[in-house]
């Protein structure tokens, strides 16, 4: 089946419900109208090592409900009775901090046993001859919907949704037949875009491992400290292989970075990320005394002198610099000896090996605040091989960590790439561009029709009065309005 021409929703996710044209024997309807029981909050954990499972709200993911996110309550197991999660039941996050999680949703399947529903979150259960739970999982994630979500929850630091606001959201709602053949194409297609997703995530936990293997590699095996190197190598201190270091200064400096034409001072974040990064810096005041000397420049060998304990003495070669960017008091320039290959040094200095080292000589009170001074740093002992195996091993560390980065860059384009995928599966699905429309499922199901006219079934919300159903009718698009009120006299 197609949608009458109307606005992509796939393309505007802030779209509203009344400028989306739906299939003919779709309809917009309340979740409000389509709930088979009210819906219930949950209760806040109090927190207990041996207690009643508790949901947390990072159970809900794209996949559904992840029952091993829990925390562990400490109250008799009877405050819980109503405020369990069932199969079927469908989950969302009312109240949250982050924009991106508040009015998320997940349908819980294959629950394990009784765990009970938060604070954060909502339980919804709607009538599943009206609206398949499987198809409601979907049409929550849809643009459209998440477009009356984010208006809902307001614009406050602290966003939630109440009931009134989350039965008000409109949802486009086919024939029940048409629902599971949705959420059984669509599920089996996003089953393939997750088990690439758990493919791409996998190659990214490994770059670490790649970036490591790189630096390893500038050392040789055993241990450097018994004197256990290769034929020609030797051992000594990294005094032998760096003639000076340079220190930077501190400087009075603004809360911005430098404007054109201006000087600017390093952050400690420009030297910490594995590549040297010239917009990590801060604009220094203008009635600063400035040492030109101080600045920056290409093929520089720079060390975070003061930093945690994960970061102190972490190095970097300068590629690329933006001008009049100076050292700060937290940074050490390194200049090699003649004949030293630079890249060998600066993957050296972030060899694990080196690494462990520097950890052991920093000192400071506390972890977020360690320091290397320049003793220190120029008397830990290093395995030093040969100029030519200098150069060797640096290019191939370097080649190692290029090849880790592009790969890096290409799984987080790929990620991005599935990301929009799903979404545009989901938005399809839920405007009947997916799948086709079977021969006789033109009109909308009995007990859609029923419910609509005020004869919900038992257990669901209170009939309206006549005012309120044509009030709420108006409220529709006028084409779904129209559409309905031709396949009442259909049927």
């Amino acid at each position: 089946m197609h949608a009458d021409p109307g606005v992509d929703v796939r393309r505007n996710a802030g779209v509203d419900v009344t400028d989306v044209r739906l299939p003919h024997s779709w309809l917009w309807v309340r979740l409000a109208d389509v709930l088979a029981e009210p819906l219930v909050n949950g209760q806040a954990s109090h927190g207990s090592a041996d207690g009643f499972p508790v949901l947390k709200l990072t159970a809900l993911t794209e996949a559904g409900v992840d029952f091993t996110q829990v925390s562990e309550d400490d109250r008799p197991r009877g405050w819980c009775a109503p405020l369990l999660a069932g199969e079927g039941d469908f989950l969302v996050a009312r109240s949250s901090g982050s924009g991106n999680r508040i009015g998320r949703g997940a349908l819980a399947r294959n629950v394990p046993g009784p765990v009970a529903v938060p604070g954060t979150m909502t339980r919804v259960r709607v009538s599943p001859e009206v609206l398949a739970p499987g198809f409601l999982e979907p049409v929550w994630a849809s643009a459209v919907v998440r477009h009356q979500l984010e208006k809902a929850a307001g614009s406050a630091s602290r966003k939630s949704l109440n009931h009134r606001s989350l039965e008000a959201i409109r949802l486009p709602v086919p024939p029940v037949e048409e629902q599971h053949r949705i959420a059984a194409v669509l599920g089996g297609r996003l089953d393939r875009l997750d088990r690439g997703g758990e493919v791409l995530r996998a190659a990214f936990a490994r770059l670490p491992a790649l970036r490591a293997a790189a630096r390893r590699a500038t050392t040789p095996g055993g241990d450097p400290l018994l004197g256990d190197v290769p034929p020609g190598w030797r051992l000594g201190k990294i005094s032998d292989v760096v003639c000076r270091i340079e220190a930077g200064t501190s400087l009075p400096n603004e809360a911005r970075p430098a404007r054109s034409g201006e000087w600017g001072v390093i952050k400690t974040s420009a030297m910490t990320r594995g590549v040297f990064r010239d917009t990590e810096h801060k604009a220094v005041r203008s009635d600063a005394t400035v040492n030109p000397g101080k600045a920056i420049k290409p093929n520089d060998v720079l060390v975070c002198r003061a930093n945690s304990r994960d970061y102190v003495g972490t190095a970097v070669l300068v590629t690329g610099c933006r001008p009049q960017l100076l050292l700060s008091d937290k940074s050490l320039r390194l200049e090699p000896k003649p004949g030293v290959d630079r890249r060998w040094l600066v993957h050296l200095l972030t060899s694990p090996y080196v690494r462990e080292q520097i950890a052991r000589r920093s000192r400071g009170c506390l972890d977020s605040m360690q320091n290397i001074t320049q003793r220190d740093l120029l008397e830990i002992p290093i395995p030093v091989p040969p100029p030519g195996e200098q150069e060797r091993l640096g290019r191939m560390a370097q080649n190692w960590i290029t090849g880790a980065d592009r790969l890096s860059e290409q799984i987080q384009t790929a990620t991005a790439r599935a990301a929009r995928l799903r979404q545009g599966l989901v938005d399809a699905a839920c405007a009947g561009r997916l799948v086709p429309q079977e021969p006789g499922e033109r009109a909308l199901t009995q007990a859609l029709l029923r419910l609509l006219s005020a004869e919900p079934a038992r257990g669901g919300p209170p009939a309206q009065s006549p005012r309120r159903r044509k009030k709420a009718r108006a409220a529709l698009s006028p084409a779904m309005t129209t559409s309905a009120v031709q396949l009442e006299f259909e049927l």
